[in-house]
Formats: structure tokens, sequence, C-alpha cells
């Protein structure tokens, strides 16, 4: 699969100017453990990646909220999911050295 380049959106948080891209599914997880299949293969199990800050952008208005949210084990996985489906979810873009 080839990568697709997205145009980062910027935007002012506290006086600093922070780079955002929308987010996929993966970009909310991180690896949990691995487990060994009963054929002996390896399979990683995911978890939500805690701490992850995020920005919500409005499906009706356009506009990002004026604060950034931090994913966390009592958040709603289903309210993750949705706000996914409908491109809401942004997370600061890869920082190019």
């Amino acid at each position: 699969m080839q990568a697709i380049a997205i145009a980062p959106v910027t935007v002012q948080h506290n006086g600093a100017t922070i780079e955002l891209i929308p987010a996929i599914a993966e970009d909310l997880k991180e690896i949990s453990h691995w487990v060994t299949t009963t054929s002996g293969t390896h399979k990683k199990k995911m978890k939500m990646k805690t701490g992850l800050q995020f920005w919500l952008k409005s499906m009706f208005t356009n506009k990002f909220d004026n604060q950034p949210y931090v994913l966390h084990q009592r958040r709603n996985p289903n309210n993750i999911a949705e706000w996914l489906k409908f491109e809401m979810i942004y997370i600061q873009a890869p920082h190019e050295y």
C-alpha cells in the first residue's frame, strides 16, 4: 500500500503553533503484549495509546475545539470510533528533522 501525503493543518494553542494531521485508528493504538498462537506464531495485542493528546474538529463548523484532549482508559471507545469514522480526530504531525 502506498502512503498518501497529507498536508498538516496549523492551529494556535497557548501561543504555540501546532501542525495537526487527521488520525487513523492505528495512531491511537500501541502494542500491549505478544501472545503465542497454537501454531507457534506470535501475534501482537493492541491497546489504547494512553496519554496521547488529540484535537477534535467539528463536522458542522469545520473548526477545532479550543483545547486538546487526552486518551485515557475511561474515555468511551464508542465515541473514539465515531470520531474516527467522521475524521474528527487530529494528532500532532510528526516532526521532520
